[in-house]
């Protein structure tokens, strides 16, 4: 028998070092490793680093023209209404162009993470099954298009909250499968490294305390909530506390918008550091790297989805300080860790931290983190789900 073949379709770049090309390089390996036939189609990009080396020949570029190419850079301008439309109806332009080069592949299973490109696929390849992810709360005047080939289309929302959301207009006969956020299996931190860790903070009183947020600072034009960190460093400088703020993963953009800020507020490099982007395959070191991980409030109220970094904060093994979000009640995260902190309130977040850096009982509580999030594994993700779809 043949191996399943299965063709991602994105209407963005790729390879990216935004978070969609994380999950969706991770997933390509998990199924390449299960033998699956795989391939990424999406518009060409110039980012590249050595975690997609190993798969670059696998990505085949959607094709452009001048109008397309045009259109994207319109798109490029800003947020308003005719940079809308000329995402839509580039990425509309560049996929049907494309339909040729992915109809040769000929695929078993289109996978996706956006709506609005289900009805062009769908209708191009009427056999073949789409796997659609779902990672924000989405309108049901995008869904209409598709409801009548929900009989082929799986639907993954990425946690409970946007699974509430989808069972209020999706018909009973909908094929729906939670498909949380996972980690790599290679990242989760051992129980000997934890209990180093707890030593060395409870005997060395005298180090400085790392606290550290690692990830995109603003992406998209919203901000992931670090602003909180930033009055947290003006209360550690002006009390002249052993405390040092990290802030790490941030585009060029970020970097000199927030070092503006940080100029602004008189913080130096003793008090608050500012890191850019870094290649995957150091996330682990540089996570371990911290005493404390701390996840904020963002500051769009539109976000719905689940953070990727919150599993590899959890199998670092280190403390990890969450901002009281809905997500967090949808993943039944407060079941396993009591370190939440009041959105926005960074007074509440020190005294959180001091109170867990003091906790008796904080090698056991690493370990439920670390417990809780290793269970969910690309690998284990996309078995699931490709035996969900398989069975539709």
């Amino acid at each position: 028998m043949d191996p399943l073949k299965i063709a991602f379709v994105l209407s963005s770049r790729f390879p990216t070092e935004k978070a969609y090309g994380v999950t969706t390089r991770e997933s390509l390996l998990a199924l390449l490793d299960k033998k699956y036939e795989v391939r990424i189609f999406a518009r060409q990009s110039n980012y590249m680093d050595v975690n997609y080396e190993e798969i670059k020949e696998l990505i085949t570029p959607l094709s452009e023209n001048f109008l397309i190419l045009n259109l994207f850079k319109i798109a490029s301008f800003g947020k308003g209404l005719i940079s809308r439309v000329g995402w839509r109806l580039g990425s509309y332009l560049s996929l049907n162009k494309s339909l040729m080069i992915i109809a040769l592949f000929e695929p078993d299973v289109i996978w996706v993470r956006e709506i609005e490109i289900v009805h062009k696929l769908i209708t191009k390849f009427p056999k073949v099954k789409i796997l659609l992810e779902v990672h924000t709360k989405p309108s049901k005047k995008k869904f209409l298009k598709v409801l009548k080939y929900r009989s082929q289309i799986l639907f993954c929302p990425i946690n409970e909250n946007i699974n509430k959301h989808l069972v209020t207009f999706l018909p009973n006969d909908a094929n729906i499968q939670i498909a949380p956020m996972s980690i790599n299996s290679n990242f989760v931190n051992t129980k000997s490294d934890v209990d180093k860790f707890v030593e060395n903070l409870n005997k060395d009183s005298s180090r400085t305390v790392q606290i550290g947020y690692v990830g995109k600072f603003s992406p998209n034009g919203y901000s992931k909530g670090i602003e909180i960190l930033f009055n947290l460093a003006v209360k550690i400088q002006s009390e002249n506390l052993n405390f040092r703020v990290n802030l790490i993963g941030g585009d060029k953009s970020e970097i000199k918008r927030y070092t503006s800020l940080k100029d602004r507020l008189g913080l130096s490099d003793r008090y608050l550091f500012l890191q850019g982007h870094f290649p995957y395959f150091k996330v682990p070191s540089i996570l371990r790297s911290m005493d404390v991980l701390v996840l904020p409030s963002p500051a769009s109220n539109k976000y719905s989805g689940t953070p990727l970094k919150l599993y590899e904060y959890f199998v670092s093994g280190r403390i990890v300080m969450l901002a009281d979000e809905e997500f967090i009640k949808q993943s039944k995260i407060e079941t396993v860790t009591n370190w939440i902190f009041k959105p926005n309130d960074f007074e509440d977040l020190f005294t959180q931290i001091n109170s867990a850096i003091h906790d008796p009982d904080l090698t056991s509580k690493i370990g439920s983190l670390i417990e809780f999030a290793s269970n969910s594994t690309w690998e284990k993700r996309t078995t699931d789900l490709i035996q969900r779809i398989e069975s539709i």
